[in-house]
């Protein structure tokens, strides 16, 4: 049983009552200290952030009419999307997605992380259908050493580079560039760490490295 955030304080109209939370799936969302953390309603709606949460409102984040958003437009869609399954998902199909949200003033971008909290299991907190982490690529430091991706993963030194630089925000262009080498080559480089990190997307490695770091 966790006993959910004391600080959260109201994002819109609907007032929510958090009480005890009964289940795993809440606790892995709520387990890394530190993170800023939004509530939302089952129309998709913010009701309730901590105070880390709403500092970041405005740089990299936006909110319109209540819901959360990007100034950048795929990242908007995304955004919108990861949202829309998650507080409509059925019970047999819990979602679970990252989104990458660009600032506009080339600082390392915000990862939006959007858990489902629909099913009949969820009995506590009616309210309340997900919850939305944010992670400050800013705020977490330098990417994880090489040497620990070696480590942790089994990557070669090459492929621990290549995420190292892609955890620091780098895109594949600019690795390429930075290093002559051809895009195919980094490509073929970046599946090999994917299958290692069991991530599927630069945005899940990108999320998984952000923890790393903090380390």
């Amino acid at each position: 049983m966790l006993h959910l955030f004391g600080d959260l304080r109201p994002g819109g109209d609907l007032p929510v009552r958090v009480g005890m939370a009964p289940t795993q799936q809440i606790a892995d969302a709520l387990s890394v200290a530190g993170h800023p953390i939004a509530l939302l309603g089952r129309d998709g709606a913010v009701i309730h952030m901590n105070a880390r949460f709403e500092r970041l409102v405005g740089d990299g984040l936006c909110m319109r009419a209540g819901r959360l958003g990007s100034w950048q437009p795929d990242a908007d869609q995304a955004l919108a999307t990861a949202i829309g399954n998650a507080v409509r998902v059925e019970v047999a199909s819990r979602s679970r997605a990252t989104t990458v949200l660009p600032r506009r003033n080339g600082l390392r971008p915000l990862v939006a992380e959007v858990v489902s909290l629909v099913g009949p299991w969820n009995d506590g907190l009616k309210a309340i259908a997900a919850i939305v982490t944010l992670t400050d690529l800013e705020s977490v430091g330098s990417s994880p050493s090489q040497a620990l991706l070696e480590q942790a993963f089994g990557l070669t030194p090459a492929e621990a580079r290549l995420a190292s630089q892609i955890a620091a925000g780098k895109t594949l262009a600019d690795i390429a560039a930075d290093e002559g080498n051809a895009r195919e080559t980094l490509r073929s480089r970046l599946k090999s760490v994917f299958h290692k990190t069991g991530t599927g997307r630069q945005a899940e490695l990108t999320l998984l490295l952000s923890r790393l770091a903090r380390f």
